[in-house]
């Protein structure tokens, strides 16, 4: 296909969008809806996504020495931990005793500190936060095995352990979930650029008597099928980002503390606002290509 043939489908293309106009809208107002409701969802698994991902990082592996163990022990097996597991440590802290009580006085000033400091009540604590939540079971174990330790709570103490287990659900469910509405609104941008062909069919027919072939009946309708689910996921994906900022700052005005867990970032936004746009044109290219392949064969 040379170069004029090329500028004659793209002139007769325009054409054909501005005198189906009624079929042209519909088509873009079905890839807006269609892919305004995928969006919506790829947006909800994100933000979730995000949560369980930013809580189990945020959790923390609790370990408590035995009463009578000094600090100078504790610390020695702070750094033999360190030491194991180096990289995979985002965070490590030692909090005396002393600390341990001034925190629980300050969080309870209902109960009397008399004499506290000197039955010292609480032992040294050591607080690990992992860069790989999932590799709490080791760092436990190597913890509880230790003759210094008391107790080490984690995994299923703590609740890490449920939002790990959650946190692979919804990246696996996400993606399945993704997939498949994916799939849903290829085919719905399918049958409503089918509709438009067999609106045009008699147009298809002419140009089979003639002898146009097959690559040069279907370009045109390729093209219009870009134009339907790009224009579509513009329209679309405006609207969804237009609504979750609204959303977003309602949130941000009405619960500041959720604000921090949801996914609103101006590069977060772009690339799901660039992903919308892509998918809309591969899904009107396809789905164009389904269509005419079909219509073609039945024909």
């Amino acid at each position: 296909m040379n170069f004029r043939t090329v500028e004659f489908q793209i002139v007769e293309t325009s054409a054909n969008i501005r005198r189906n106009g009624l079929m042209t809208a519909a088509a873009i107002t079905n890839a807006a809806a269609c892919l305004f409701v995928l969006g919506a969802f790829a947006l909800a698994l994100w933000n979730l996504s995000s949560m369980t991902e930013k809580l189990s990082h945020e959790s923390r592996i609790r370990v408590f020495f035995i009463k009578d163990v000094e600090l100078a022990e504790a610390k020695d097996l702070e750094q033999e931990i360190v030491a194991r597991f180096g990289p995979e440590i985002d965070e490590s802290v030692l909090i005396p005793r002393e600390e341990v009580l001034r925190n629980f006085t300050m969080e309870h000033p209902s109960i009397p500190d008399v004499g506290l400091e000197e039955i010292k009540p609480f032992p040294h604590e050591l607080q690990i936060k992992l860069r790989d939540p999932e590799r709490w079971r080791e760092v436990t174990e190597l913890a509880r095995a230790d003759g210094r330790v008391d107790e080490v709570r984690s995994g299923r103490e703590s609740g890490l352990e449920p939002l790990l287990k959650l946190r692979r659900m919804t990246r696996i469910g996400g993606i399945v979930l993704v997939v498949f509405l994916g799939f849903a609104t290829l085919l719905t941008i399918s049958n409503t650029i089918r509709l438009t062909i067999y609106a045009r069919r008699r147009e298809i027919g002419i140009m089979q008597l003639v002898g146009a072939t097959t690559r040069f009946i279907r370009f045109p309708f390729l093209l219009e099928g870009v134009f339907h689910g790009t224009l579509g996921a513009l329209l679309g994906g405006a609207a969804l980002l237009g609504g979750y900022t609204s959303v977003v700052s309602w949130i941000a005005d009405t619960i500041p503390a959720f604000e921090k867990w949801l996914v609103y970032g101006v590069d977060q936004l772009a690339i799901l606002f660039a992903g919308l746009v892509v998918s809309g044109l591969l899904f009107g290219l396809i789905g164009s290509w389904i269509s005419v392949s079909r219509h073609l064969e039945s024909g």
